[in-house]
């Protein structure tokens, strides 16, 4: 596992590929929108030649903007690489999904620079059981400052990482549901993705 240090994190640019993207384009977009049309696209053009490249940079503006947020979007909801086939949710929505379906949420808390998750996620992003076992949860993958990352109740035995809980439908933390194979003053990490799917049989047994 990882003992949790904010000197080892890097430019939260990097968390996945698409918000690696999404930061690349900044400068430029910045650029776009900082420098006035003319100075981009013209230097002595006529009236009607400057207002039709006006619009067209107003097009383009738009179309950039809408690009940054669909990115944007989709790297809130991509579960940061941990399984492309799994629904997932940010915290946020998780509780108010669970409320709705009574189902149990499982939070998967990790660290973009954190060796550990790095060699447990593509185990977990490649295991048809595992999805197939997410349908039973309201899936949450939360990576670095993202919430619950603050919230206390999954601090239970530390702030390591990754740690993986399960909640009641309401968002309370079961403790009662950690890795009966691993470290006993580790309870909730898992190296091997085998342990992680044998808990969420157990979660949907003791949740449902």
């Amino acid at each position: 596992f990882c003992l949790a240090s904010p000197h080892q994190r890097p430019s939260s640019s990097i968390l996945s590929p698409l918000r690696f993207y999404s930061s690349a384009l900044a400068p430029w977009l910045h650029r776009i929108f900082q420098t006035p049309t003319c100075n981009l696209f013209c230097s002595s053009a006529a009236t009607t030649t400057h207002a039709r490249t006006s619009r067209t940079m107003l097009h383009l503006k738009t179309s950039l903007a809408l690009l940054v947020a669909l990115v944007s979007l989709a790297a809130a909801h991509d579960g940061h690489g941990w399984n492309s086939d799994v629904e997932w949710h940010t915290w946020e929505e998780a509780q108010e999904v669970a409320k709705e379906a009574s189902k149990p949420i499982m939070v998967i808390l990790h660290k973009s620079w954190c060796g550990a998750c790095k060699r447990l996620r593509p185990t977990v992003a490649e295991s048809a059981r595992f999805a197939e076992l997410a349908k039973n949860f309201v899936m949450v993958s939360a990576e670095d400052d993202e919430e619950p990352h603050s919230d206390a109740q999954f601090q239970i035995d530390g702030g390591y990482i990754p740690r993986i809980f399960w909640t009641t439908s309401d968002g309370k933390v079961v403790p009662s549901i950690y890795n009966v194979d691993g470290n006993a003053q580790y309870k909730y990490f898992y190296p091997h993705v085998a342990q992680v799917e044998a808990a969420m049989e157990r979660a949907q047994k003791a949740l449902s």
